[in-house]
């Protein structure tokens, strides 16, 4: 699991006092202010750095998800970092249930991130919009709602969560199979028992490996679907997809 960037405020008082006292000094202020910034390292944007390039990392390790974000956006690398990074971080920990329902508008992420402008989280939410991982709704006043989409877990969840969702469905697959009539979701949850959040973005795996016609559409609140009763063909091919094929 990533760990989010560390604060370091007796850091941030030292470099405070540090560069103050260079800003003092005539004509070779400027001068003393670059040494009192290299005698006095920025902890916090050593941490932000170091945060910002392990989700690149995780994510882009991720070939197959990266190469479908390269072929959404015709770049060769996946790069997060600054409010972007801040945005996806923070709507992966916030959704209570991975079922992509949570919405937040511009004000609710400011207030949320003070860190970043109100520019740079539009810009942020534009990048994530662009690269499939954040749906927006637009309405006549011209506020707008966001909100993850589907595919926003599969790809953040393993760098920001510190879970693999994909070897989580084969397990889920796996525990399925265990009977072989109508499949109900809250069983496979207590089966599991993992938390929600995590257990539906895995189930929804499954489930879209089933034929519409074989799953409950009826709305759930709680689930993906309350049940599915996958045909001979498809259990097949839930048996490989859990054994690794």
């Amino acid at each position: 699991m990533i760990e989010k960037p560390a604060k370091s405020p007796r850091n941030r008082i030292v470099r405070h006092v540090a560069k103050a006292a260079a800003g003092i000094v005539p004509l070779a202020g400027s001068a003393l202010a670059e040494i009192a910034d290299a005698a006095v390292p920025d902890l916090e944007a050593r941490e932000r750095d170091r945060w910002e390039g392990d989700v690149t990392r995780g994510i882009n390790e991720l070939h197959g998800r990266a190469d479908d974000l390269d072929r959404r956006t015709g770049l060769v690398e996946v790069r997060f970092s600054g409010a972007v990074a801040g945005i996806a971080a923070y709507l992966i920990k916030r959704c209570p249930d991975g079922l992509a329902r949570d919405h937040v508008d511009r004000d609710n992420l400011i207030g949320s991130l003070p860190d970043y402008s109100p520019e740079e989280l539009l810009d942020g939410l534009g990048e994530l919009e662009s690269y499939g991982l954040v749906s927006c709704d637009e309405f006549a006043n011209n506020e707008a709602i966001y909100c993850l989409t589907d595919y926003a877990y599969e790809v953040l969840d393993p760098p920001i969560m510190g879970w693999d969702v994909i070897a989580d469905a084969r397990l889920v697959a796996t525990a399925a199979m265990r009977n072989r009539d109508y499949v109900l979701t809250y069983d496979l949850e207590q089966l599991l028992g993992w938390p929600r959040r995590r257990f539906n973005v895995a189930h929804r795996i499954i489930v879209r490996m089933i034929d519409p016609a074989h799953v409950c559409d009826e709305l759930q609140a709680s689930y993906v679907t309350s049940q599915f009763n996958p045909s001979n063909g498809e259990w097949a091919r839930l048996r490989r997809f859990a054994a690794g094929e």
